[in-house]
């Protein structure tokens, strides 16, 4: 195993190992990454495309073949150059067409990028609640935050096994963690906007978002 040359690149292994009992803050499994470095490998990036200002990579790569390399599965990654690509199903052994010896260990993976150049500055402002005698709160601080897409319009969304339908001005997509919750004011093209919020997971968590349906109530 390991005698044919593959290439000359070199990665890492990332195995997505179960976090036995532990779960976020969402009550989804966690996991703790384990990190092997292997060389004599060749990746390859095999398409770039871009759509709403997240551009999408293609990869595939071959790697020795070893216990490590075959053991890679559709939970784990491997990163090239820094960067971080999710893999796409399980590991594939490659052999030889004459002699059926093992050749190297295929794996194909994706990656995610926000493109900044196309990003949309949007306000969100905590909307302020109500005192013990029902009395309004005052809001709390705006925090201005990069949205990731901004489609315009008149846009109806459903939510819920029941269907309800809510219409929306503006439709912002939000990476994860901003901390946005549905009634709060969002700023959206210098109209502000009460948010109606719809958290959109992936089986990758950085990819995870906060979908934002933003209802303008003003009038001009």
């Amino acid at each position: 195993m390991g005698q044919f040359v593959i290439g000359s690149d070199t990665v890492i292994l990332i195995f997505r190992d179960p976090a036995s009992g532990v779960v976020d803050a969402d009550g989804r499994p966690t996991y703790t990454d384990r990190r092997i470095s292997k060389d004599r490998a060749k990746f390859t990036v095999t398409s770039v495309t871009e759509t709403a200002g997240v551009a999408a990579y293609q990869a595939k790569a071959a790697l020795q073949p070893d216990d490590d390399a075959m053991a890679l599965t559709s939970k784990d990654a491997i990163e090239h150059d820094g960067k971080v690509f999710e893999l796409i199903g399980d590991a594939l052994m490659q052999r030889t067409l004459i002699d059926g010896l093992d050749h190297h260990v295929r794996v194909y993976c994706s990656r995610e990028e926000t493109v900044a150049s196309v990003t949309e500055l949007v306000t969100i402002t905590p909307r302020g609640g109500q005192d013990d005698d029902g009395h309004r709160l005052p809001d709390g601080a705006p925090v201005d935050v990069e949205a990731i897409e901004v489609t315009a319009g008149n846009t109806a969304e459903r939510y819920g096994a029941e269907g309800t339908t809510d219409e929306a001005d503006f439709t912002v997509v939000l990476p994860l963690g901003t901390g946005v919750r549905d009634g709060d004011w969002i700023t959206v093209r210098g109209r502000r906007c009460v948010a109606r919020v719809q958290r959109m997971f992936s089986q990758h968590a950085e990819r995870n978002r906060d979908v934002v349906l933003a209802k303008f109530r003003g009038g001009g």
